[in-house]
């Protein structure tokens, strides 16, 4: 009973759909392993720039779920849209380190588009991003099996 209540809570934290912004549509799928996890997307919307972020924490179920929830928090309270992605990552680094005494981790991917369709990302451990072009037919069959993000 508890751990569906916090399956409803974390499931609160998931963008349900994802904006249209400036001539982009955006749009994510999120399964859990299993009733709460440590995967985590957000978007941050601005005047002049949106932010999408990609995060998973190291390991499994509850321990992963509160973590992933104070990653929440302080992307929420840190992320500025004059801030490049390592900044935000070096301020978000630097809370969570106070906040969690266990050698769990997060991995994270963070772009940032500016309104002429400008892009600069930030990865902090987090798989290579892959950029797909519209008019390209054929993409290499690994990327059927990885998380991806197109715009």
């Amino acid at each position: 009973m508890e751990l569906d209540f916090a399956a409803e809570i974390q499931s609160g934290i998931i963008p349900s759909s994802l904006p249209n912004w400036n001539g982009l549509r955006f749009a994510s799928f999120y399964q859990p392993m299993g009733k709460v996890s440590g995967d985590y997307l957000d978007v941050f919307e601005f005047n002049d720039h949106i932010f999408c972020l990609m995060a998973d924490v190291s390991g499994h179920g509850v321990p992963a779920a509160l973590i992933t929830m104070s990653a929440k928090q302080a992307f929420s309270t840190i992320i500025d849209e004059d801030l490049k992605p390592a900044e935000i990552f070096r301020q978000v680094n630097a809370t969570l380190v106070e906040r969690i005494q266990t050698s769990d981790y997060l991995t994270c991917f963070l772009l940032k588009i500016d309104k002429k369709n400008n892009f600069l990302y930030g990865s902090a451990g987090h798989p290579k991003a892959i950029h797909l072009d519209a008019g390209r037919e054929r993409y290499p069959s690994w990327t059927r099996r990885v998380c991806l993000l197109v715009l």
